[in-house]
């Protein structure tokens, strides 16, 4: 059997031909259980970044070379490495032939496998499907980032039978060491499941954030990683979630419902205030409702100490007013719906529309009679995610404001809800409806992928600057589209973003930049 100080021996050898050493957490941990008298399981649960896969590694080759294991002759017994594919597999035996060639050791790779010359011996990547983890036979294995596991035939997680699998492999080898480290999920998972029962004749458990189980990171740069608190908890701070939870903080959500930025005073601080889009919600049928809002770029400026506005101090997203339809729109035809999202629109000055691909057909052709565009996105799963944790920093960093008089916002928000599938997936709903919280996640993703325009259409001026030296208005530029026509709007249009686009519509002698 192999020792604790094989391990150190070996990382030593390791250190000095250039490679990073083991962590003093990772050191302690892998002494408990080397040192443990009955134990072949290993259990970690360990933040993103926290080498786990360095040291998986090194547990693996120290396996390889070191253990005492009965080959018989014309065999070839491997170690092996179980990851959601093959590809994310494969990089340890990258750094499994840098650790060879660096001690001198004799090796051939052979596609999804190493093969050691001078022994029946070798490493080999496996994917986390039960038919993958058969057939083999192995002195040891490591199942990796198993918590977010995903069968390929079915929506599962299969690290339970991936592992019963695992260890049929090593029948042979009743001392067969079994290392199952993985970054947190959920609280229903096998990995999860296994840290609950603690240290067992059978098994050694524990657990660190990154930064602790590697130093060389701090919690400083992983928060910079991550800003969204949930994310950044679970992946990081190592600590799994419920499976079902509020997908935003209470606290923060009431916090958003408060007097719009340009009724604040600030001594130092300028408001500006992009023009209004209109964000909708299409409705899918049954009662779901067709609800619409206007959706503004806020960004506050400070002084250079010149006496211009120039600084960028935060940027956020206004929401203003808000209506709708009641139900699957009632008695309405679609174009009588679509004309009084128009209606609405005009009323507040929007000349552009932005929704999910629900309804898209008939917006898109109806819009266009009231000099409106309509744009739609699809509206997957992914960039839901994406549009949630950008709301929930907007919350947290108090830039988002919500229609005060909308309870209907309000109690969607506070009731919608992020699961944690058992496939690893996560998934947002709400318990009624959501369609009120789709406007929010939607001004979130295109505040987030910057579409909330910034430059106004033709003549209409787009916001008036205040500053110690007057006032003045940013257009159109004249070279998009010309003056007196109304060109094709494309929300990433260089001319929309551009400073220098900016710029060029200020007077003479006043400098503009910043945002």
């Amino acid at each position: 059997m192999t020792t604790f100080q094989d391990l150190l021996d070996l990382d030593d050898r390791l250190a000095a031909a250039g490679f990073p050493p083991l962590s003093p957490w990772w050191r302690e941990q892998l002494r408990r259980y080397y040192e443990h008298p009955t134990a072949t399981a290993f259990v970690a649960r360990v933040g993103r970044g926290g080498a786990k896969s360095t040291t998986l590694c090194k547990v693996a080759l120290c396996e390889t070379l070191s253990g005492d294991w009965a080959v018989p002759p014309g065999e070839l017994h491997f170690f092996g490495f179980v990851s959601a594919s093959k590809d994310e597999a494969s990089l340890r035996l990258r750094l499994l032939e840098a650790y060879l060639r660096a001690l001198g050791i004799r090796f051939a790779r052979s596609g999804d496998s190493i093969e050691l010359l001078d022994m029946p011996r070798g490493f080999r990547v496996l994917a986390c499907q039960i038919g993958s983890v058969s057939g083999f036979r192995c002195f040891g294995y490591a199942l990796d980032e198993l918590s977010k596991w995903e069968s390929a035939d079915h929506a599962a997680n299969p690290a339970n039978e991936v592992d019963a699998s695992a260890a049929a492999m090593t029948v042979t080898h009743p001392g067969a060491r079994r290392f199952k480290v993985s970054s947190p999920f959920g609280l229903d998972d096998h990995h999860y499941q296994l840290m609950a029962r603690g240290d067992t004749e059978v098994q050694v458990t524990c657990e660190a954030p990154s930064w602790v189980a590697n130093p060389s990171i701090t919690e400083q740069q992983t928060r910079q990683l991550e800003p969204d608190e949930k994310t950044w908890t679970r992946e990081y701070a190592a600590v799994p979630q419920s499976s079902v939870g509020s997908a935003f903080d209470g606290q923060f959500v009431e916090a958003c419902f408060r007097t719009p930025p340009q009724a604040m005073r600030y001594h130092d601080v300028q408001v500006l205030l992009g023009a209004p889009v209109v964000v909708c919600d299409p409705s899918s049928g049954g009662s779901d409702e067709f609800s619409w809002a206007t959706a503004r770029l806020v960004r506050m400026m400070t002084s250079d100490g010149f006496g211009d506005f120039t600084v960028e101090v935060a940027v956020g997203v206004l929401l203003e007013a808000s209506g709708g339809t009641q139900g699957y729109w009632g008695n309405e035809t679609g174009g009588d719906v679509a004309t009084k999202l128009a209606r609405f629109a005009q009323e507040h000055g929007c000349r552009l529309v932005f929704g999910d691909q629900g309804e898209r057909v008939l917006l898109q052709t109806e819009l266009p009679k009231h000099g409106l565009s309509y744009y739609s996105m699809p509206w997957s799963n992914l960039n839901k995610g994406e549009a949630v944790r950008r709301a929930r920093r907007l919350m947290s960093d108090k830039v988002l404001w919500l229609p005060q008089a909308d309870d209907r916002m309000r109690r969607q928000l506070l009731g919608f809800q992020e699961r944690l599938s058992p496939s690893g997936n996560i998934t947002y709903s709400g318990k009624g409806h959501d369609d009120r919280v789709s406007l929010v996640l939607l001004a979130a993703h295109l505040e987030q992928t910057k579409q909330l325009p910034w430059v106004g259409r033709g003549e209409r001026p787009l916001i008036t600057v205040s500053g110690p030296r007057g006032q003045f208005n940013l257009r159109w530029p004249a070279s998009y589209g010309g003056r007196g026509k109304e060109p094709a709007w494309d929300p990433m249009h260089e001319s929309c973003f551009c400073p220098r686009a900016r710029e060029a519509q200020a007077p003479k002698g006043r400098r503009f930049g910043g945002f």
